[in-house]
This record gives C-alpha cells, structure tokens and sequence, in this order.
C-alpha cells in the first residue's frame, strides 16, 4: 500500500508489506564486490602458471608432430632423413637433412632458427652441440633423448626409440610467483 501526505511541496511515500525490502544497500554491494576483487587477485596468478604450462604444452607437441611428419615423409618417399638440433651462439637451430641418393653425404633440405616465441629456452643432449635424429625409410629412427626446457622451468624429454615410436615425457616444476 501507497499513501501520500503532506502539502503539494511534500510527498511521503510509506511502503507496507512483502516489498519494504526490496533491494541491496550500497554496503552490501560494496562487500561483495570487495569478495570478488579478492577471489580475482587470488586465481589470476594461479591461471598465469596454467597458460604458461599450456603454451609449453602446446611446443612441444609441436615438435613431436614435426618429427612425426618427417618420419611419415621418410617412409612415403622411402628416403633416409635427419634432424639436427644445434646450439649456436646462444640460440638454436633444427636442421632437416635428406640423405644424397647413394652417398653417405647429407643434403639440407629445410634450415631455420628455433623461434623465440616458441617459448623453449634450451633444447639440450648430453655434452654435444647438437643431436640427430634419423628416421629410415621402413619407419624406425636412432634412438635419441632430446630434453627440452623453458625459462619458467617447464621440463620434457623426447624420446625416439629404434622401433620408431616417439614418447614425450612431460615435468612441471612448481616455482614461487
């Protein structure tokens, strides 16, 4: 129920009944706009780490499906391949190699620099400067471990075994933000 009282200057409006509340204070609103400004400090770091760790993710699948792709072009073509990961003043390079028909000589067939962005901060094997990994024509390769790592820590060993199969073992390392 509405009632109005008062001269033509004044209006009182009372309210009665299951309306009277209606509505949220402005101390309430702030309060729980407080709480979710909390709830959003708290989790952003926390998805921060999770896209990092998915970006990682993602490159190094990558790089099994590259090693994939060469393997499935060295049966189709039935030619003997190799890739070439090597450490060159402080950034690295992988190196696509056909063997020259008959000799023992490789031949470059695709060059390029590890990308930046591709997130990877080393690629490292054991006390060399560089790894290769053949793959033949009936569709096994050199056995190889090729450990990949990045600059928040995010570890995985490729493995390729003489079978062919190609296994990535993934490590995360929690780090304090």
């Amino acid at each position: 129920m509405i009632s109005a009282t008062g001269s033509r200057n004044q209006l009182r409006i009372a309210r009665s009944g299951p309306r009277a509340m209606a509505g949220f204070t402005l101390l309430e609103l702030m309060i729980v706009i407080l709480i979710i400004g909390v709830l959003v400090g708290v989790s952003m770091p926390l998805l921060s780490v999770s896209a990092r760790r998915f970006s990682f993710s993602q490159n190094i699948s990558r790089i099994q499906a590259f090693l994939r792709y060469i393997q499935r072009h060295a049966i189709a073509e039935q030619r003997t391949y190799r890739v070439l990961f090597e450490s060159q003043g402080g950034g690295q390079r992988v190196e696509w190699l056909e063997q020259d028909a008959g000799q023992e000589r490789w031949v470059v067939f695709s060059s390029s620099l590890v990308p930046e962005t591709l997130g990877i901060a080393t690629l490292m094997w054991r006390n060399e400067n560089s790894v290769a990994i053949v793959f033949y024509p009936n569709g096994t390769a050199g056995s190889v471990e090729l450990a990949v790592e990045d600059a928040q820590g995010n570890k995985a060993l490729i493995h390729t075994s003489v079978s062919g199969e190609i296994i990535v073992e993934k490590k995360h390392e929690e780090h304090a933000s």
